[in-house]
């Protein structure tokens, strides 16, 4: 089994042993690129005319580092997207043989994002991409009740050796794309408002000793989060807050 796999079902398990008094300062997420570089986006707002064709939208996820991590080697994302409709349009049904399948994609080329080896925004994965994997899922999937007009995604990055982690540094954690152009002829909902909401880094170090192995950076709903065709808008509240407890 590959290394990406494996981390990926592991963060499945590890969903359910989440604590809230986990909650940690320095998980961003922005469009475009790092949340603290020049071009970096809280929303987007786009015409859904297939003048975005062959440029998907990006999505970037980072997190400070908690402490020093002599050996880190992979990171595991969770996030959750809540949209304004009673169910979730075809354009957001994104996991295997749904209407948009092939619409959303991680990874993606980590090249052009952040800055490299050095700087505000490290790629601590930079030439050193082993395996990835993700795992989205409309209205209903592991550990989390049906929740209508919501989806959730997970994403997990490994990389081939570790590498050291310096405490209060800022890296990326997770890049995913957004063809809004695939399908959405016939996929429907391309401007149904919606918003995409970080609650989870996990930053592992398998060869550590429990519980240096891994780090869980967590925040609430709304605490981290994105917009699509929303302009900052608040999105109603389709119950991540009142069923938290149940993954929790």
């Amino acid at each position: 089994m590959r290394r990406g796999l494996v981390s990926f079902v592991f963060a499945l398990a590890l969903m359910t042993g989440v604590r809230e008094s986990a909650r940690a300062q320095g998980i961003e997420l922005a469009w475009n690129t790092c949340a603290n570089l020049p071009g970096a986006a809280a929303n987007v707002s786009y015409a859904c005319d297939g003048s975005r064709a062959g440029t998907p939208f990006t999505m970037v996820v980072t997190f400070l580092s908690p402490q020093n991590i002599p050996a880190f080697e992979s990171t595991v994302v969770r996030i959750d997207i809540r949209t304004e409709a009673d169910v979730l349009p075809d354009f957001w049904r994104l996991a295997y043989e749904e209407c948009r399948f092939g619409g959303l994609d991680t990874p993606v080329s980590l090249s052009d994002i952040g800055t490299g080896s050095t700087g505000s925004c490290q790629n601590p994965f930079l030439g050193a991409v082993e395996s990835a994997g993700f795992g989205y899922f409309s209205e209903t999937g592991p550990f989390f009740p049906y929740v209508p007009g919501a989806a959730r995604l997970f994403t997990s990055l490994d990389r081939e050796g570790s590498i050291a982690l310096a405490s209060g540094q800022r890296y990326l954690a997770s890049v995913v794309t957004i063809d809004a152009d695939l399908g959405a002829d016939v996929c429907v909902g391309c401007n149904v408002p919606a918003t995409f909401s970080l609650r989870e880094v996990n930053v592992l170090q398998p060869t550590a000793e429990w519980p240096n192995n891994q780090y869980t950076l967590t925040a609430g709903p709304d605490e981290v989060r994105i917009t699509w065709q929303l302009d900052h808008t608040p999105v109603r509240n389709r119950t991540w807050g009142s069923v938290k407890a149940t993954y929790r």
